[in-house]
């Protein structure tokens, strides 16, 4: 009782514990008087309740959050009267951990991590809707309301609920820059927060790509030493995408964290629906249409889920090559590959698209721009399996050339899990990362030397014959071609010139042009450049499926290569229903978006690939109507316009 004594006194309210503390408030458990129901008290912090303008921006802020009603925001119950010495919020008192206890105990798995951003994103998206922009959303802020029987012996849903709406405007308002809740997470604060710009749902956008990242991948995108650093690397939009830093992430999350967290606005999902819909999409293709159970994962690991994921990316990898989309079967299959890299059986299947006479054409179509090699890591796929029963003989489209693949070097756009066997990745978008190096209990039998490739134009840079095997330090491998822009050894110091590695992200086969240069990505080949500005210019393969990007990089001095990242994002689609204002109805697509679309109208989906394909429902607005429902399969093109006729 004697620390009891010790918390403040509330007329309304009688506190019990302090179960938080924060930039803003201190939070406690607490009961309320009138209504003997547990709650959760903010009682702000001295030195901002005695501001008047704080005072006044607080119950204005308080007024709009106490507006919303949804099941993923935390609600808020009552706030302090003008003429009380504290000045507090009264919100529902959440029983469960944050979600940065939790990822503290290690990342979430892919679906897992999506399912929480799913349940964050429709309650940001629902405060969209009412004007109200979070401006702070982070793990912090996420709280995981564990399942519990409520009074009518039902058992509650695990949630996640966000809270500490416009925290972030009170503090930003009140110039706070050093008490920890604006400078102790500047990485999840979009570029334009940081630039005391304008903000909109884009802002919020952005952090819930940040939280997504750092749930997957178990580190946050931008990091850095210390809060300038973090700032700087935030501002400059250099992080590294998802998959490559665990290609079990895979090409397609990969792809729109990526967008989410693109430096311009203009990049970004237009809106977090917009996002959630390209994540649902994701999850239905797969077969996971109840949210429930991956939720209950985040708290209680199924030791089977692995197993039953990698079944499922088989299965859909499988269809999509007998469907003939060959690059999704890539995606797949490489995919399951990186959960498997020891598995003989899963390494044939993906060798064997190699077979692909679609596979083939698409090889054919990306030659300008390093198809070669992309066939010739196909080479090496089949060389690679020497216990596999189906050898398949390498295509021969160009000059060939022998010798030895560099130990721990492998062939763009694909990644290598920790037991160095050849693992498949997105197709699109071709990136390269690092491979990791084999531990000691994983023994790694000599790799055969596989011909390769080379395209009549030096476009990517081939293996070296010579350099030995060294362990991975997340630089890219060198190139051993000799270019203008490019050398082998690392600049001199004081020379005031650093090694760039350039990956681009989105649509396949983009191009690269430095100060107005073209230059070679494919390979992870490195540029020499002088400390200072340089202008990137990533170039769509074809501008009717995907947007350029350009962006100024500054080269700065530093040990090992300096990464930039560029991104091709592919355009949105558009889904439009034929039909005359006398026949109205409504489109559902759950594969594609989520919820109904009235039409005459149309709908803007956000693309992470080239092409989706969903079964939609038209049914008319009228139940007298002489149409009835109607169901029709939709291939939805990057770009492109779909039509629907109607009736």
């Amino acid at each position: 009782m004697t620390a009891l004594l010790r918390l403040p006194e509330l007329v309304k309210y009688e506190l019990l514990e302090e179960i938080g503390h924060g930039g803003m408030a201190t939070v406690y458990r607490a009961r309320d008087r009138r209504l003997g129901r547990e709650v959760a008290v903010k009682l702000i912090h001295r030195h901002l309740r005695d501001s008047a303008e704080v005072a006044e921006r607080f119950a204005r802020e308080a007024t709009a959050v106490a507006k919303l009603r949804h099941p993923s925001i935390v609600e808020v119950f009552d706030i302090s009267d003008p003429e009380e010495s504290e000045r507090y919020l009264v919100v529902e008192l959440v029983r469960g951990p944050t979600l940065r206890e939790r990822l503290r105990e290690g990342p979430l798995p892919p679906e897992v991590a999506v399912a929480v951003a799913l349940e964050v994103g429709e309650g940001l998206e629902h405060a969209h809707r009412q004007g109200v922009i979070h401006r702070d959303v982070k793990p912090e802020n996420v709280l995981i309301e564990l399942p519990r029987s409520d009074e009518a012996g039902s058992r509650t849903p695990l949630r996640m609920k966000l809270t500490d709406f416009g925290i972030a405007k009170l503090l930003d308002a009140q110039g706070v820059t050093s008490t920890g809740q604006v400078l102790g997470s500047p990485a999840h604060m979009a570029p334009e927060q940081i630039e005391g710009g304008a903000v909109d749902a884009r802002t919020d956008v952005f952090a819930l790509g940040v939280l997504l990242y750092e749930a997957m991948v178990g580190r946050l995108p931008f990091h850095g030493d210390h809060p300038a650093q973090v700032l700087r690397r935030v501002l400059d939009g250099e992080f590294s995408p998802p998959e490559h830093q665990d290609p079990r992430i895979g090409a397609a999350y990969s792809r729109l964290i990526s967008r989410a967290l693109a430096r311009q606005r203009e990049q970004r999902f237009e809106s977090v629906q917009a996002l959630l819909d390209a994540l649902r999409r994701e999850l239905t293709v797969l077969g996971y249409n109840k949210r429930q159970p991956l939720l209950e994962a985040v708290v209680h690991p199924d030791p089977a889920f692995e197993e039953e994921l990698v079944r499922r990316l088989v299965e859909r990898g499988t269809q999509a090559r007998a469907d003939g989309q060959i690059a999704q079967a890539a995606e797949y299959l490489g995919r399951a590959l990186a959960y498997r890299p020891g598995d003989r059986q899963l390494l044939r299947r993906v060798s064997g698209l190699a077979r692909d006479r679609e596979l083939r054409r698409l090889m054919r179509g990306a030659w300008a721009v390093g198809g070669a090699a992309l066939l010739g890591y196909f080479v090496y796929q089949k060389v690679g399996v020497e216990a596999a029963p189906e050898q398949v003989e390498p295509q021969q489209s160009g000059p060939q050339q022998s010798g030895p693949q560099q130990p721990g070097s492998q062939q763009p756009g694909f990644q290598q899990p920790g037991s160095r066997q050849p693992s498949l990745a997105a197709t699109a978008p071709v990136t390269a990362g690092p491979a990791p190096t084999p531990t000691a209990a994983e023994p790694v039998a000599p790799e055969p030397e596989p011909p390769v490739l080379e395209p009549s134009a030096p476009q990517s840079a081939a293996p070296s014959s010579s350099s030995p095997a060294r362990p991975s330090t997340g630089a890219a491998p060198r190139s051993s071609q000799r270019r203008p822009s490019t050398h082998a050894g690392e600049a001199a110091p004081g020379s005031g010139t650093r090694e760039v590695v350039v990956r681009i992200t989105g649509a396949m086969g983009g191009t690269l042009r430095i100060d107005g240069n073209p230059a070679q990505w494919f390979g992870a080949v490195r540029h020499s450049l002088t400390l200072g500005p340089h202008r990137f210019e990533f170039v769509a393969p074809d501008s009717t499926c995907c947007q350029s990007s350009e962006r100024v990089v500054n080269v700065v001095a530093g040990e090992g290569p300096q990464e930039v990242i560029g991104e091709i994002p592919f355009l949105d689609a558009v889904l439009r229903v034929s039909a005359d204002e006398s026949d109205a109805g409504f489109i559902t697509c759950p594969t594609l978006f989520s919820g109904d679309q009235p039409f005459p109208g149309e709908r803007r989906i956000a693309m992470s690939r080239a092409t989706v394909t969903g079964i939609c429902t038209l049914r008319p607005q009228s139940a007298s109507s002489a149409s009835g429902l109607q169901k029709t399969e939709v291939t939805l093109r990057a770009g492109q316009t779909q039509v629907i006729p109607w009736p």
